[in-house]
């Protein structure tokens, strides 16, 4: 936590003498990756990207992340691939740079900064990749414009700044790898706009197993000036009744410059799912705010029933459960019996027209069924091997062949499948067709599969209907919808 605000690199006064309301410049490390995993947004769903840790090219410390992406399989839209941070900046930045590290073919990749302000307009700054092995890119801030029409569209970067994310985009290389590391910003600011607080429980994933939860708070000061009389404020809301269940003050006291000032709270809550809104002030006003959700749990609910109850549950629980990014014994805890599985895809599996390699399937199933969870597996229309292509006559067929592979891998493993994603969209026409194939192919190698249609994007009662009408919802046995 300290290290995201702490490590400073310069701090140079801009005026002879400080008062409490000059502006300094201030240099800190926003992000090592020595603990911190960026999320991926891909702009178009065909884009492939995958961010991983990265522990031999290295700029700093023992970790830096790299990312690869291959823009070929996309169409001319939205071709990018975005890792998230959506964290908060100190001051007025002037200055992101990152260090990044390049070979020869991953040469004049194009990288785009997001910023985003206190109303969610967004400002971009655009930077080429132009030196293999290491170098700083950097990115300046200062009186940049709006990317596109967005937030409050003012076209003036309204403070708290955050970095949105940083883009690997088309226009350089199709297929690529860069290593990032040691994120650093430059900003201006007055000794009360250059406190961070980091506030966090210390427990993985804010879940506490029968303890009481609790709560601490990080003031970290980047200036060279105190910022007295600091008072951390915190409110409870419980989530699944909507209302306040705790509140209370905590007097922090001063923040020296160059300092820190913590504190820990505990907060004794019945079991339940919970917000903490949490709030940072001086005598002059409010500083800072936000919010964590955490989890106040029973003990773990799963691990000590015995084998019959575990597989009674896992065969005649309620179609539902969570996403394939939680791990399989956490979610067994929490008592999910159901997880989407897309850890494997058609584009993993089929190597060469008809020839499958299913070890990666059955492999990353068999987690998932020890820790008593009936894995849904997910096979999108979009994660498909570069020689198959929508605008084949022969695509609904292969999907269907793919799927019959998939099922005969899945044996013992798990019986439950949504045939593709939000297919709603451009893939809506073909659809049926599609379907109608990979059930098929499920079905001739597990005939008591339980097949699920593609959830659409938002409740799509035309599309429901349309396909209602061609007879897909004869061939399937669960409907799926996103109700976003």
């Amino acid at each position: 936590m300290l290290r995201h605000l702490v490590a400073l690199c310069a701090i140079t006064c801009l005026v002879g003498v400080c008062c409490a309301q000059e502006a300094e410049e201030i240099s800190y490390a926003f992000e090592d990756f020595e603990a911190h995993t960026p999320g991926v947004w891909r702009g178009n769903p065909e884009v492939r990207a995958h961010v991983t840790e990265e522990l031999v090219w290295v700029h700093g410390g023992a970790r830096a992340m790299a990312v690869s992406w291959d823009f070929s399989p996309a169409g001319p839209d939205m071709r990018f691939a975005n890792l998230t941070f959506h964290r908060r900046l100190v001051g007025r930045v002037q200055t992101v740079r990152v260090w990044v590290h390049s070979d020869e073919a991953s040469l004049g990749t194009h990288l785009t900064l997001w910023i985003s302000d206190a109303s969610g307009e967004v400002y971009i700054q655009r930077a080429v990749v132009q030196q293999s092995g290491w170098q700083q890119v950097s990115f300046p801030i200062a009186g940049i414009g709006a990317g596109w029409t967005s937030g409050d569209g003012n076209g003036r970067q309204d403070l708290p700044l955050s970095l949105f994310g940083l883009a690997v985009e088309s226009g350089g290389p199709e297929q690529g790898r860069l290593v990032l590391d040691d994120i650093e910003v430059t900003s201006l600011a007055t000794p009360r706009e250059a406190l961070g607080c980091n506030v966090e429980t210390g427990a993985e994933r804010n879940l506490f197993w029968e303890a009481a939860p609790e709560v601490g708070a990080q003031v970290h000061n980047l200036s060279g000036t105190a910022v007295a009389e600091l008072t951390w404020h915190l409110r409870v809301e419980d989530l699944y009744r909507e209302r306040g269940v705790w509140s209370g003050d905590v007097a922090l006291g001063s923040a020296e410059g160059r300092g820190a000032v913590e504190a820990r709270q505990a907060l004794e809550l019945p079991y339940g799912a919970y917000r903490a809104h949490w709030a940072l002030s001086d005598p002059e006003g409010n500083l800072l705010a936000g919010a964590l959700d955490l989890c106040r749990m029973t003990a773990p609910c799963y691990r000590d029933l015995p084998a019959s109850v575990q597989a009674y549950d896992r065969a005649y629980s309620i179609v539902g459960g969570v996403l394939g990014s939680i791990p399989p014994e956490l979610a067994s805890d929490t008592g999910a019996r159901w997880i989407r599985y897309e850890n494997s895809t058609w584009s993993d599996y089929e190597k060469a027209p008809g020839q499958f390699e299913m070890g990666s399937l059955q492999a990353g199933l068999a987690p998932y069924l020890n820790a008593g969870i009936e894995a849904v597996i997910l096979q999108t229309l979009y994660q498909r091997p570069d020689f198959r292509s929508p605008e084949q006559a022969s695509f609904a067929p292969a999907y269907g062949l793919a799927m019959q592979q998939t099922a005969r891998a899945a044996e013992g493993l798990t019986r439950c499948f949504e045939l593709g994603n939000e297919d709603n969209g451009p893939t809506k026409m073909l659809y049926t067709e599609v379907a109608r194939q990979g059930a098929a192919g499920i079905r001739s190698a597990s005939p008591q599969a339980l097949v699920a249609n593609s959830g659409t994007a938002f409740i799509d009662l035309s599309w429901l209907q349309m396909q209602a009408e061609r007879g897909l919802f004869d061939t399937l046995d669960v409907l799926c919808t996103h109700p976003y």
